[in-house]
């Protein structure tokens, strides 16, 4: 009787031992559940668009950043650290437009009781005579607000009085024998515009200084 109870309680513990081991090898062999994803928040949600918009915008003005020193870069493709913009026709930062005419003298007015006549163009004098005029130095350059442009043959003859003269640029030309006998005269400056000079000092015996305001190859032409 004892030998039965005992091997009916060994085989009751062996079923129980295969019967565990059966339930574990279930439990290890059912797949696992997924955790399904927890939603994100509205708050989130927002705040991740707002740096995705953040970024968008960061990249945008990269872009334009770029695209505006390129465009910098153009436009002054011409320019030069020392010499200015050459992209408009030669403009210098500090000698102005190459392509600009040489902005004209103003006229200084010449002498008082000096006498002149209007040429036929309307727009320029030519000094005819002395006049009135008493001034030993005397200018020769501008007459109501327009030039001078010639000096006529004789109009300073024998002017024994006058010791010096200054022709001004608008001048253009001195008739012959202009300031014949004139012993007084010692200094003369001719404007850089006179083409055209007949035997003007002829027996001004006392011209010493002779100035011409051009050039010599202007002179020679």
């Amino acid at each position: 009787m004892r030998k039965f109870l005992a091997l009916t309680l060994a085989l009751l513990m062996i079923l129980g031992t295969f019967a565990a081991c059966d339930t574990a090898e279930k439990e290890t062999d059912e797949p696992k559940e997924e955790q399904p994803e927890v939603e994100k928040s509205e708050a989130e949600k927002e705040s991740e668009k707002e740096k995705e918009s953040d970024e968008k915008e960061s990249e945008s003005d990269e872009k334009e950043s770029e695209s505006d020193e390129k465009e910098s870069n153009t436009e002054n493709g011409g320019n030069t650290e020392n010499g200015g913009n050459t992209e408009n026709g030669g403009n210098t930062e500090d000698g102005g437009n190459e392509n600009e005419e040489p902005e004209e003298e103003p006229l200084v007015e010449s002498t008082a009781g000096l006498k002149f006549v209007l040429n036929e163009d309307g727009k320029s004098y030519t000094l005819v005579g002395k006049g009135t005029c008493a001034a030993t130095e005397i200018v020769i350059d501008g007459y109501n607000g327009l030039p001078v442009t010639s000096i006529s043959d004789r109009a300073f003859y024998y002017c024994r009085n006058l010791t010096s003269v200054r022709i001004g640029n608008s001048v253009t030309s001195i008739g012959d024998v202009a300031f014949y006998n004139c012993f007084s005269l010692t200094s003369v400056t001719i404007g850089d515009s006179v083409t055209s000079i007949g035997d003007a000092f002829e027996n001004c015996s006392s011209l010493t200084s002779v100035y011409y305001d051009g050039d010599i190859a202007s002179w020679c032409n």
